[in-house]
């Protein structure tokens, strides 16, 4: 999509909101399998960039997007 004549990526609703947000609500309790599934998630997200030879610059929990079934999505490309 555009905005303001630059391109836009739209992406699904992700329930969750960002891993920084589950990460400081002290009311959810994120298990060691969680964990390693949503670090998984990313590493697939950067390994795939970087088979196409992109870069990110801004990896952090912020830019990490989580979905009800707990699936971790990168975002900003920004």
């Amino acid at each position: 999509c555009m905005k303001d004549n630059r391109p836009c990526l739209v992406m699904e609703l992700m329930e969750r909101g960002s891993l920084f947000d589950i990460l400081h609500n002290p009311k959810e309790k994120l298990t060691w399998n969680l964990r390693w599934s949503l670090a998984e998630d990313v590493i697939g997200a950067v390994a795939y960039l970087h088979s196409l030879r992109l870069l990110h610059r801004d990896i952090k929990s912020g830019n990490v997007l989580v979905s009800k079934g707990w699936c971790a999505k990168l975002s900003d490309f920004g």
